[in-house]
């Protein structure tokens, strides 16, 4: 991630629309996590036929938080820390 880089901007960047990230964003606990991005964060996405398949945004040095698409749907975790 740059400077000034939102979900919105990057998003488009890659070719996803805004009602993807609405759908992500829509009724999700860890909506503000994901909102807060800082340059150098790392940020995955996995892209099949122009759909948003899973994202993995790491949050912190030891935190990340994990969207996936289930059906119609997005799925939001973050996975426990392994240490």
């Amino acid at each position: 991630t740059q400077s000034g880089d939102s979900l919105a901007t990057l998003f488009k960047r890659v070719g996803l629309s805004g009602q993807t990230l609405h759908a992500i964003l829509q009724q999700n606990q860890h909506a503000t996590l994901l909102t807060k991005i800082k340059p150098n964060q790392s940020l995955q996405l996995l892209i099949k036929k122009g759909m948003l398949e899973r994202m993995i945004f790491q949050v912190s040095g030891t935190k990340t938080v994990e969207v996936y698409r289930e059906k119609d749907k997005f799925i939001t975790k973050i996975p426990k820390n392994k240490y």
